[in-house]
């Protein structure tokens, strides 16, 4: 895995990445977050895979006194993470976080998580989704002909 520091041209792929990932929302879609970019500089970070395939994504601030924030323009922001994630992902996300912290010469995190309320909603959407697509493929597999 490494990370890697999002840049304009990836912004398909963080909101493809959102869309699909087991606890993000629509605040965690670029537009939303570029929408406050003159007061919050980003330093939004993306995590990948051994594939190159993104894992995760951290939208973050840099604030003065060299401390990255969640992103400061959010009420939260911490990692947005694939329906992939094993327990121990983040584990080695916040690791590679902190070497990339330190080359940076970043001092301090300030993390704020994505609230449990937020990521069960949004396992019931996607449960719902995935639901309603295995229930119209299912009406079609044995629909009397």
């Amino acid at each position: 895995m490494k990370i890697v520091r999002y840049s304009p041209e990836m912004k398909g792929v963080w909101d493809d990445f959102v869309e699909m990932s087991k606890n993000g929302t629509f605040l965690l879609k670029r537009d939303y977050m570029e929408y406050h970019a003159d007061r919050f500089p980003d330093h939004s970070y993306l995590f990948l895979d051994d594939n190159g395939s993104v894992a995760a994504l951290l939208p973050a601030t840099l604030r003065e006194g060299n401390v990255l924030s969640s992103h400061a323009g959010l009420t939260y922001g911490g990692l947005v993470m694939s329906v992939r994630t094993s327990a121990v992902d983040p584990l080695e996300m916040f690791g590679l976080l902190r070497e990339r912290l330190r080359e940076e010469d970043i001092r301090k995190l300030v993390y704020k998580a994505i609230p449990i309320s937020i990521t069960v909603r949004v396992r019931k959407r996607t449960f719902m989704r995935c639901s309603e697509t295995m229930r119209a493929s299912a009406s079609a597999i044995f629909r009397p002909r």
